[in-house]
C-alpha cells in the first residue's frame, strides 16, 4: 500500500522550503506527527485540519487532502486504478481523456498502431519546437518595424562630409 498522505507532505513541505518537523512545531502539532504518517498512522481530525489549511500555497493543502483520501480508498481495499482524484485545474477535456484512452487500449495490441503514435508525438514535439521559434523570430521582426536603430556616430560623420 502506498502512502499518499506521507509523500506529498514531504513534497509541499519541500516546497516551502521547510523540514517536516519545523513544519509540525510551526503548526502546534507534535513533531512525531510526520513519523506517525510514515508509518501510516491516521491523522487525528485536527491534525489533519492543520494538513490541509496550514500553507502558504492552498493548493499544497488541497493536494495532501486528495492524498489523505486515496490512502483511505486503498485503506478499504479498494484500487485507485480506476479512480482518478484530480484537481480542477488539472483536469482537461474529457472527450480528449476517452480518445487518449481508446487509442491506448488500441495500441496495447498492436504494434503498427503504437509506431505510428510515437512517430506523430515525435512530429508533434518538432513542430511545436519550431513553431516556438518562428514565433519568436516573428517577434523580433515585429519589433524591429516599430524600434527603428538609432544612428552610428559612423553614419553620422557619412551625413556631414556629404552636407
Amino acid at each position: 500500500m502506498n502512502n499518499y498522505l506521507y509523500d506529498e507532505l514531504l513534497v509541499s513541505c519541500t516546497k516551502e522550503g521547510i523540514s517536516l518537523t519545523a513544519w509540525a512545531k510551526q503548526n502546534n502539532l507534535a513533531i512525531s506527527t510526520p513519523t506517525s504518517i510514515k508509518q501510516g498512522i491516521r491523522p487525528a481530525p485536527e491534525t489533519l485540519k492543520a494538513l490541509t489549511y496550514a500553507w502558504s500555497i492552498p493548493e499544497y493543502g488541497i493536494r495532501i487532502f486528495c492524498a489523505y483520501i486515496k490512502d483511505e480508498i486503498e485503506r478499504v481495499g479498494l484500487s485507485l486504478d480506476n479512480l482518478e482524484l484530480v484537481l480542477k485545474s488539472e483536469k482537461v477535456n474529457p472527450a480528449l481523456d476517452d480518445d487518449l484512452r481508446t487509442l491506448e487500449n488500441f495500441m496495447s495490441d498492436n504494434a503498427t498502431m503504437r509506431e505510428a503514435i510515437h512517430s506523430l508525438a515525435a512530429l508533434c514535439r518538432v513542430s511545436k519546437k519550431q513553431s516556438k521559434e518562428s514565433i519568436i523570430a516573428g517577434a523580433k521582426a515585429f519589433d524591429g518595424l516599430y524600434h527603428k536603430p538609432t544612428p552610428t556616430s559612423k553614419s553620422t560623420k557619412t551625413k556631414s562630409r556629404n552636407g
